[in-house]
């Protein structure tokens, strides 16, 4: 059974926006914790949108449910950024100029109770080991369990959803890749020693961030990491559910989309590691499943389509259509 401690003393980000149903669960997940201290920002509406300043004053309203000793603080913007990725950096830029570390939660990502001690083990154990960049809490393993400990490294981590880390790995994250040139990514590729066809979809993304053709902040986490070299932590067992997919989600449109609304399971208690060392057979497993297996959103129709990478002609036509993606495609409208 979980162990609730009586009054959680890590500091935790919230980032709400225009969605209720889900933000609702996720709140209900930490307000089960008592926090001492919650942060909780948020975007402003986008005015072509009809009706999304009611919904979003809707889910600021969430911290009229906090009823416990808390100290509070809240940062919603009044004028829409125009972008997700720029408005959840300066979130948790602004989250990590106030503290050391910490926890953040988008609205959709759902906690298992367990989760909140073993950030909590983590986060103070590797607090000055900069081999750590940050502690993620999905696992996409399948229910191997690598290692003795309750958690293995990790060179690409698995998912941003309730990621906790610490000030000192966020100082290295830059959402325009501007201080990342791309010889440098080349040269960490080396050092981590990924296959081809990973390095042609890292770099894919790079270009696609750098060209501001994508709308997204979670890649730049693997890069920000892998720029110093460092290794994420994996709980390993599935301690975090996304439960925002759907027609009003930003980025799994495809309610029924394989990476959402996964089990959870406990975890504790926390078994540490002897020494901080990247599981290389965790990270082909999640290559294999996850990386080389991207979706496809099909307009309109909120389906994707799986591709699997591990066949050449498969790859190359799928690269092929990426580059053609990257270089008359648009940026994405938000």
């Amino acid at each position: 059974m979980a162990k609730i401690i009586e009054q959680y003393d890590i500091p935790i980000l919230l980032i709400v926006f225009n969605r209720i149903d889900t933000l609702q669960v996720t709140f209900d997940a930490i307000k089960a914790q008592k926090p001492k201290s919650l942060f909780i920002a948020g975007d402003a509406a986008r005015q072509h949108i009809a009706s999304e300043a009611e919904k979003v004053a809707t889910a600021r309203a969430i911290v009229e449910q906090i009823d416990w000793e808390c100290e509070v603080k809240t940062f919603f913007r009044e004028t829409n950024s125009g972008s997700p990725a720029l408005a959840v950096t300066e979130f948790i830029s602004w989250f990590f100029e106030q503290v050391e570390y910490g926890i953040i939660f988008e609205h959709d990502c759902v906690p298992h109770p367990d989760y909140f001690a073993f950030c909590r083990e983590c986060l103070l154990k590797y607090r000055n080991d900069e081999r750590v960049a940050a502690i993620n809490g999905v696992n996409f393993q399948d229910g191997q369990h690598r290692g003795n400990a309750s958690y293995y490294f990790s060179a690409t981590g698995t998912s941003t959803w309730g990621m906790a880390s610490w000030r000192r790995y966020w100082k290295h994250y830059d959402v325009s890749l501007q201080n990342y040139p791309f010889e440098n990514l080349k040269k960490d590729a080396d050092f981590y020693g990924f296959t081809w066809k990973e390095r042609m979809l890292r770099n894919d993304r790079y270009k696609l961030l750098k060209s501001r053709k994508t709308n997204d902040w979670t890649y730049q986490t693997g890069f920000a990491s892998n720029k110093i070299h460092g290794l994420f932590l994996v709980a390993n067992t599935n301690l975090i559910s996304n439960i925002g997919g759907g027609a009003e989600a930003l980025n799994f449109k495809d309610h029924n989309n394989w990476r959402l609304y996964r089990k959870t399971y406990p975890i504790l208690p926390v078994v540490h590691a002897d020494c901080v060392q990247r599981d290389l057979d965790a990270d082909h497993y999640q290559y294999c499943k996850v990386t080389l297996r991207p979706t496809i959103v099909l307009p309109l129709l909120h389906k994707a389509v799986e591709v699997n990478l591990n066949r050449l002609p498969v790859a190359l036509l799928f690269f092929l259509w990426r580059w053609i993606r990257r270089v008359f495609i648009e940026k994405q409208k938000y």
